[in-house]
């Protein structure tokens, strides 16, 4: 059956209110004097899949006076949740607002600032990770790409020769 000019029009409304506002990934910012100390175990007891970058105790602000320590969280949902969703969660951990994530792999591996040679470098082995699509994301976040394994593969042959 078609849809009158009225239906798309109201499906479009609907459709541009709701941009934005659904996601399946999310990430906020939790400070460790706000979070509960046992703010890993909130998330794990919630059987939420999540992501978390080691404590940035060394970042700095353009001023050059330091960030306060905090952690970068990224959620993982199997269907799209709201932001109000994603910030109840956050709220349970003394979180800040939550953010939609386009590209969780470069979100990961901001956490340890592996691509930003200026920024305070984190170890990749102390992200922590709950979930196996978590786990998942975290090693595909840093496996090397066909570029980088053809690079290591010709400087050992020429180291071979």
């Amino acid at each position: 059956m078609a849809r009158t000019k009225a239906q798309k029009e109201a499906d479009a409304k609907y459709e541009a209110k709701r941009a934005g506002t659904r996601a399946r990934y999310w990430t906020f910012i939790a400070y460790p004097d706000s979070a509960p100390t046992n703010w890993l175990q909130v998330l794990k007891d919630e059987q939420i899949s999540f992501v978390a970058s080691p404590i940035h105790d060394r970042d700095i602000n353009e001023d050059g006076s330091p960030k306060k320590p905090h952690y970068h969280v990224l959620l993982l949902f199997d269907n799209n949740k709201t932001a109000k969703q994603a910030e109840e969660i956050a709220k349970m951990i003394g979180g800040t607002i939550p953010i939609s994530v386009k590209d969780k792999n470069n979100l990961v591996r901001y956490f340890s600032h592996v691509d930003r040679p200026e920024k305070a470098q984190y170890s990749s082995t102390d992200i922590v990770s709950y979930g196996k699509v978590a786990t998942d994301l975290v090693d595909e976040a840093y496996a090397l790409s066909a570029t980088e394994r053809a690079e290591i593969m010709v400087e050992l042959y020429q180291w071979i020769e």
